[in-house]
């Protein structure tokens, strides 16, 4: 065991690097699944976004596209839990506790 972690430390320095290398290739892998998904059935509009997610924790440009395909993603789907049009998504503390006292 002590021969193979200081081999995976020669290779990958340190542990920043390996997770960064386990992320992109998990991410990327997700993402190539959900585009698949857009030509034979599948829940492609969660798999993808799912994946930038994961790579977003490590990648600064998958943060940037996944705010974009967020932005995109409530343009075509406006009624989302997050959208102050859907009666009850946002109640105030007020309504919470008088619901909760009666």
């Amino acid at each position: 065991m002590k021969k193979l972690r200081h081999l995976l430390r020669r290779w990958f320095g340190d542990y920043a690097r390996l997770r960064k290398l386990v992320v992109g290739v998990l991410g990327v892998s997700i993402v190539i699944i959900g585009a698949a998904m857009l030509l034979l059935p599948g829940p492609a509009v969660i798999v993808i976004p799912a994946g930038l997610a994961l790579l977003a924790t490590e990648f600064a440009w998958a943060r940037r596209l996944l705010r974009r395909v967020k932005k995109k993603i409530n343009a075509v789907y406006p009624g989302n839990a997050r959208d102050q049009s859907v009666p009850g998504a946002h109640r105030s503390k007020e309504t919470q506790e008088r619901k909760n006292h009666v």
